[in-house]
């Protein structure tokens, strides 16, 4: 048993601190890098969909066309259109057209006529 401070050995304390430091900012550091290359497909990808439908040339797109640039499998396709801001919207043609939320709130939130209570 220690009697007082001055029998610990201060060298491996220290040194016990600066290992534990050392790996604690390596750990998270690893764990980070993971992570970014992890998501880093899925932020790319609602990057591109963003901008393709940011165009103001074309109101809304089909989903073939969406796929044609981005060639995912269906659920994971609408999954990041969902992720990047984008609506379904509704259509008679039986066609299945996305756009962005802030250029289609009218359509898909029509403002209604009676006022609730």
């Amino acid at each position: 048993m220690l009697t007082s401070l001055a029998d610990v050995d201060w060298p491996t304390v220290a040194a016990s601190v600066v290992t534990g430091l050392v790996s604690v900012i390596l750990t998270n550091w690893l764990a980070w890098s993971r992570f970014r290359r992890a998501y880093r497909l899925d932020d790319r990808t609602e990057a591109v969909l963003r901008r393709l439908l940011k165009d103001r040339r074309f109101n809304r797109r089909k989903f073939e066309t969406i796929q044609a640039f981005v060639p995912l499998p269906d659920d994971k396709l609408r999954e990041a259109l969902l992720r990047s801001g984008a609506v379904r919207l509704p259509a008679s043609d039986g066609q299945e057209y996305w756009g962005l939320l802030e250029n289609h709130l009218g359509r898909v939130f029509p403002k209604s006529t009676s006022r609730p209570g």
